[in-house]
């Protein structure tokens, strides 16, 4: 996800806007529970701007977004138990990179989610509380494999 690798934008721009919105995205939904619609609308407008100025190939946006896509159809057939405003997330995170880099993002945020997941069970189970209503807010993950995904590609 690093300006060398984000399509063909070639600007430091691209992945620092995609920060400072999962940062702002993570808070929302620790708080909120919700992300709001007219950031996201805001972030990816400006992701498009800069994919048009970087010459991004639009069949390459196009396969960024199904990620995203997937996660809306899921979520609308799940009933709303996967968060539609990840789907939006992911949604946004098109218009800043590409396909392997969402997908990767994706997943290294999910596994980490995980680990939280069995943590919360284990401690809940030892302290014999009840955690099967417990709900983790999903995008607050993406920050750490944001940040990793983002230190990896720069080869440090």
């Amino acid at each position: 996800m690093d300006g060398r690798r984000m399509g063909t934008v070639k600007t430091a721009a691209g992945p620092a806007l995609l920060m400072v919105y999962i940062f702002l995205c993570a808070a929302e939904d620790l708080k909120y529970r919700e992300i709001s619609v007219g950031i996201s609308m805001g972030f990816a407008f400006a992701g498009l701007v800069i994919s048009a100025a970087g010459r991004r190939d639009p069949a390459e946006l196009a396969t960024a977004l199904l990620p995203g896509l997937i996660a809306l159809i899921l979520s609308r057939a799940a009933g709303g138990s996967i968060g539609t405003g990840d789907a939006l997330f992911l949604l946004v995170c098109a218009a800043y990179a590409d396909v392997r880099d969402i997908i990767r993002l994706a997943v290294v945020s999910m596994m980490l989610c995980s680990v939280t997941a069995l943590i919360i069970i284990v401690k809940g189970n030892i302290s014999c509380r009840n955690v099967k209503n417990e709900r983790l807010p999903y995008l607050a993950f993406m920050v750490p494999a944001l940040i990793g995904s983002i230190l990896a590609s720069r080869q440090v």
